[in-house]
Formats: C-alpha cells, structure tokens, sequence
C-alpha cells in the first residue's frame, strides 16, 4: 500500500481480521525518524549502518517480504505508465459499458507498453517506449482532395515518411508502414453558402 493510504486503524481491523489480513505498506516519512532513532540506540553489531531494505528482506523470512516488495514496485511502474508514457487519465463516463470499454483499452494499452519494452531491451536496450511513441509521432495520416470534374473529387490518404532514425528502428524491429493506399473518388461534398 502507498504510505499515503493506510491509517492505524485500517492497519489494525487488517491484523485482526479472520483470516488476518498481510500487507506491505510504505512507512511515512515523518516515522522513519522514529525508527532510525531505535537503531542508533542499539548496538553496532545488531544495527550495520547502510543496511538496505533488500539485504534485510532477502535473508531468511524475510525473502517472501521482498517478493511482495517487488510486486510492489511492478505494480507503481505500470501505474506511472499509465499516467506518463500512455498519457491515461481519469476519463468520467457515465454507463458501465464505456467504464468497461475504457479499462479494456487501457489495459490493452499498457500491454503493448510492455511487449514494446520487452522488444526494445533485445533489440536496443537504452531504447524507451517513451522515446519510441516521441519518435512515431513524426509519422502522420492524412487526406489529399483534389479537384476531378464538376462533381468529383480524387482522396489520397497519404503518411508522412519516417525519418531515417525511424526508418532504422522499425527494419531493426521487423515491422514496416503499410504501403501508401490507392487512390479513390468520390462526389464532392457542396460548399456552404456563406
């Protein structure tokens, strides 16, 4: 749990709960002190000053302690690419299914986060989903009218060409744009009358 979110009294109903109820939750800051006060008034031998949280939790019991911790830190990674790569935020739909839809695209979303991180770390490991979503950006779709007769007009959807550093990427990741669509016609939409 985030440091933010428990209070002593939620700590205590989850201790005493039937079955009772593990956790690991952030100390506040403000508690710390309090603890690191205890340590210095124990003996050096019993207290090694820059111990870190991992050599204590990986030793013993303590080694499922660390597990959990670890899942911790996914969990608020996936979060922070959530909010920050991916650029999701709160979005107040007002049925279920929209709730439902959104989560599902989030979810999915963060998916692709993480097989386009798994990829990079093969292929470039300094690579960033961030920086490859910055990258693609550049590229762009769009649609070209022209003029073709009194009625008609010819629409080109057409991309943008990647920059070579893009270009570079996406060989060394095996994918490529799909070829530039074939042009079409279609009736001119008449102008408003002003």
């Amino acid at each position: 749990m985030d440091r933010g979110i428990p209070t002593e009294e939620v700590l205590e109903e989850m201790r005493r709960s039937d079955p009772p109820v593990h956790y690991i939750v952030g100390t506040p800051k403000g508690r710390l002190s309090k603890f690191e006060k205890r340590f210095l008034e124990r003996d050096w031998e019993q207290v090694r000053p820059g111990v870190e949280v991992k050599e204590l939790a990986e030793t013993g019991e303590h080694s499922e302690v660390w597990t959990q911790y670890i899942g911790l830190t996914e969990i608020e990674e996936s979060f922070r690419n959530l909010k920050g790569d991916l650029a999701i935020r709160p979005i107040y739909h007002q049925n279920d299914e929209r709730i439902e839809a959104h989560i599902f695209l989030s979810f999915l979303a963060y998916c692709l986060h993480v097989a386009l991180r798994g990829k990079l770390r093969q292929l470039a490991g300094g690579l960033t989903p961030r920086a490859v979503f910055e990258k693609s950006a550049t590229v762009q779709m769009l649609d070209v009218h022209l003029p073709a007769g009194r009625s008609d007009e010819l629409v080109m959807p057409r991309h943008t060409e990647p920059d070579k550093d893009l270009k570079l990427l996406l060989a060394r990741m095996g994918l490529e744009l799909p070829k530039q669509p074939p042009p079409k016609t279609q009736a001119r939409e008449p102008k408003a009358s002003s």
